[in-house]
């Protein structure tokens, strides 16, 4: 029974580390904290774009025309989510889309 459990909970935490989103590096702090609420989106978990995630799009957006987030930076970073595989880089632009709004950076790592 015990080895039964140990093994569920290696599977539930498996599981759990493959959706994690990857590392982020200090300066990709901010912009991970304005898009994480798209992750589920970008990872085809969620068929609809969440409200959530288009005023975090919004954020990183005025941030970045503050100067508070370099522009280029955020998109490096939005890039360097995308090399893990997780997320679905087609699903992207359809954020804007769906959100109904134009952002002064690349949320698509293919457009940086």
């Amino acid at each position: 029974m015990a080895s039964l459990i140990l093994k569920l909970i290696s599977v539930v935490l498996a599981v759990m580390l493959a959706a994690a989103p990857p590392p982020v590096n200090a300066a990709c702090g901010p912009v991970q904290s304005c898009i994480s609420s798209c992750f589920n989106w970008l990872q085809n978990i969620e068929y609809t774009v969440k409200k959530e995630c288009c005023k975090g799009v919004l954020l990183l957006d005025q941030l970045c025309k503050e100067n508070k987030i370099n522009a280029t930076t955020a998109c490096k970073c939005i890039r360097s989510y995308y090399q893990s595989d997780v997320f679905d880089t087609s699903r992207a632009d359809q954020i804007l889309t769906s959100c109904n709004i134009n952002i002064s950076y690349q949320i698509n790592p293919n457009k940086c």
